[in-house]
């Protein structure tokens, strides 16, 4: 399904995207509107290496969070803030009793100073600053801490 949004395989019927075919829409402007959180994004290159989507989350950066979320500083901390609680992050924090994740916290390259879930939720907080459309996680809830898949799978709770 994924792959026919995109428009990287053929269909014989037709995808529609906020009411409008795919195949009406420009590519770049299609694909620049969906993020993919993938487990792992070398994963995915690997399968389709040809793929270009514009919000494919990449790998994190050596630096601090704020420089992660926001690499152009054109988003207030208020809103990063809003971002990190939206996706999960604080509640993660509060209710596992890790660390304080803050937005000056030192990122190691690829993100290997956090966990799988940790880095999920990263970059589902910038998908959120972003504002994307569409929003596809690859098996969403497999990695995330314990106390967050309650989170991915019941969001009202």
């Amino acid at each position: 399904m994924t792959l026919a949004l995109l428009r990287c395989i053929l269909t014989e019927g037709t995808v529609y995207y906020d009411g409008i075919p795919t195949d009406k829409i420009n590519l770049d402007a299609l694909r620049s509107n969906i993020t993919i959180i993938p487990q792992t994004v070398r994963l995915i290159l690997s399968i389709h290496p040809r793929l270009q989507i514009g919000n494919l989350q990449p790998e994190l950066i050596s630096g601090t969070l704020r420089q992660n979320l926001d690499p152009f500083e054109q988003t207030e901390d208020a809103a990063l803030n809003d971002a990190l609680r939206a996706a999960g992050l604080f509640a993660l924090q509060d209710e596992a009793g890790a660390s304080r994740i803050t937005l000056d916290t030192k990122i190691s390259g690829g993100g290997s100073n956090l966990s799988t879930g940790q880095r999920q939720i990263l970059a589902l907080a910038r998908a959120m600053i972003r504002e994307s459309k569409i929003i596809i996680l690859d098996e969403g809830t497999q990695q995330p801490h314990n106390c967050q898949n309650s989170k991915f799978s019941n969001p009202h709770a």
